[in-house]
């Protein structure tokens, strides 16, 4: 699937005609009319502004990461985001706890794991204040 054709698919999902997205992206609709037929390319900024109105990666869009993959790449963000937002929840600084290094070989299964321990240890605390 082409970038253009991933893009129109992401539009289409959310429902959004070209003139509101263009309006999203402070950009004229004929000038997004063109990343959707291959006759021109957005920059980077907008590239970055598409990925994140549409809740995908940039790799996505650029067709790096395949349909079946993407799903995939999609749930590890978003169980990364909530083991941040718990981390910050906890007053802990996610820099001093992530250290990629350390996490190379964990798959799916394990950060589950890990979120689930650190969510029942949050549940824990706020009982613990009461």
């Amino acid at each position: 699937m082409s970038f253009s054709d991933r893009l129109r698919k992401c539009r289409l999902e959310k429902g959004w005609t070209q003139e509101d997205l263009s309006k999203k992206l402070n950009i004229k609709r004929p000038t997004y009319a063109k990343y959707e037929t291959n006759e021109n390319m957005p920059d980077y900024m907008t590239l970055i502004k598409l990925a994140d109105l549409f809740g995908v990666s940039t790799d996505f869009l650029l067709g790096r990461i395949a349909d079946e993959t993407f799903e995939e790449f999609n749930s590890d963000i978003h169980l990364f985001y909530v083991f941040s937002e718990l981390l910050k929840e906890l007053d802990m600084n996610i820099e001093d706890v992530i250290k990629i290094e350390k996490w190379n070989d964990l798959n799916r299964e394990d950060i589950n794991v890990i979120i689930e321990f650190i969510d029942w240890i949050a549940h824990k605390a706020k009982r613990r204040e009461k």
